[in-house]
């Protein structure tokens, strides 16, 4: 602005740490755009010699530089072939010798249309004819002011860390705009840390329906295959009973031939004596009776060998009613499944509900309201306990997205000012003291909610 002026040559003086470098950094990126520039930064142990070549060199292009001419007379030489405007900006400039800044505002002079000098400096220079502005360290009200200029959201200046960081930079703009930087890391690294979380549940997700498909088919061959040694077994037991049946069939048969054979021989002994008819016919009839008995029993054994038979198919037939028994567990089981995932899914609606009521009840209060923070997580599990220490307060709970995340707070209220909301901090014990509780007003809580 000293420039619009026409005037050329500006000094800023500042203690170390206010942010003359910063501002003359910007100034140097920002301003005159059209223009030749320049930047010589100052050390205790710059030479008059290097700073002719720093300056010199940044401005004109391969300048032959006369280290026995002054700068006005190199500046002379090494400008008839040049044309445009020049911006020198000049940092550290407490170690100018009075003898450089005598030649310095010479150049000055001759070329005051075309060339102007910014310099900061910690101390009064030699200058004769110079604009000196002095920088002051910014208050902590002007450096929330310079952060909201270069941040869309900021967290509330009460808040017991902010409020630490903005005291530890002690006015320095450079140092205040690291919070921007540092923002946009814990931003990425939070980014970093869902995509990482999205991948391993994806690869988690793959797995499972991998090992799930594994056990169902070897599930589904084991029972397979006991299915088929069933049935196995069950023709086996039918095809043995078939041959005993088939097997005890021609020993009847047999025992019938061997009793006509012996009447033939009986009726023959008969005819030749009558004395040996009879012992014949009394032999006759005990080996009819023992061919009777062997024959009741070879009937009886392919009875029961029958009867056994008509057993092992009903076994057999009976055997599968099992199965349904154990599919009824697994069925059970997966009931039971499903119906604790319905409770855990209805817990967690009931629990987001309650939430957003609390968070819309806020909104039914007036915005020069105030509430007391008592604690701020971003584990609803940390606040969850800390309200079940002190059940004694009416501590209420709100959500908000900070740092890329949710984020819940716990706070007590309302109160209809400032004082009594300090008053009602000044009565709570003093562990919760320690935690730094601070009055909120209910304008700034609503548009924490609405981030």
């Amino acid at each position: 602005m000293q420039f619009a002026y026409q005037l050329p040559l500006v000094i800023l003086i500042g203690e170390v740490g206010v942010g003359k470098s910063y501002v003359l950094d910007r100034f140097l990126t920002d301003k005159f755009e059209s223009y030749n520039k320049a930047l010589v930064t100052l050390a205790p142990t710059t030479t008059e010699q290097q700073l002719y070549s720093q300056l010199l060199e940044q401005i004109f292009h391969s300048p032959i530089i006369d280290y026995s001419m002054t700068l006005l007379e190199n500046f002379n030489a090494l400008y008839q072939s040049e044309s445009g405007e020049l911006l020198i900006v000049i940092d550290n400039g407490n170690h100018l010798t009075p003898e450089f800044c005598a030649e310095l505002e010479a150049v000055v002079q001759f070329y005051e249309s075309k060339i102007k000098v910014l310099i900061s400096s910690t101390r009064q220079l030699a200058f004769g004819h110079a604009t000196r502005i002095h920088i002051e360290a910014l208050n902590q009200e002007e450096s929330y002011a310079l952060l909201a200029l270069h941040n869309e959201t900021l967290p509330n200046k009460d808040e017991p860390v902010f409020k630490s960081y903005l005291e530890s930079c002690d006015g320095n703009p450079k140092l205040l705009l690291d919070w921007r930087f540092q923002d946009e890391v814990k931003q990425k690294q939070q980014q970093i840390k869902t995509k990482q979380a999205f991948i391993y549940s994806v690869l988690i997700l793959c797995l499972m329906v991998v090992v799930g498909g594994v056990s169902a088919l070897y599930y589904y061959d084991k029972d397979k295959q006991i299915a088929e040694r069933k049935k196995q077994d069950f023709e086996n037991l039918t095809r043995s009973s078939q041959v005993k049946t088939v097997i005890a069939a021609p020993d009847i048969a047999s025992n019938e031939q061997t009793n006509e054979v012996v009447q033939k021989q009986s009726v023959e002994s008969v005819v030749a004596s009558e004395e040996q008819a009879d012992t014949v016919s009394k032999l006759g009839q005990t080996s009819n009776t023992e061919s009777h008995q062997d024959n009741e029993s070879l009937l009886n054994r392919s009875v029961q060998l029958s009867e056994q038979s008509n057993l092992s198919v009903a076994k057999v037939e009976l055997e599968p009613e099992s199965i349904p028994k154990t599919q009824t567990s697994k069925e059970q089981n997966n009931q039971d499944f499903a119906q604790k995932q319905n409770d855990s899914i209805e817990e967690q609606a009931q629990a987001e509900l309650k939430q957003q009521n609390s968070n819309d009840s806020l909104f039914d209060l007036p915005d020069n309201h105030y509430m007391l923070q008592l604690i701020a997580a971003a584990d609803s599990d940390i606040v969850d306990g800390f309200i079940g220490q002190h059940a004694d307060l009416d501590i209420k709970i709100y959500s908000t997205v900070r740092y890329g995340g949710q984020w819940y707070v716990a706070y007590i209220g309302p109160y209809t000012t400032y004082q009594q909301a300090q008053q009602a901090k000044s009565k709570l014990s003093a562990e919760v003291l320690k935690l730094q509780p601070f009055a909120k007003s209910l304008a700034t809580i609503k548009r924490e909610i609405n981030q």
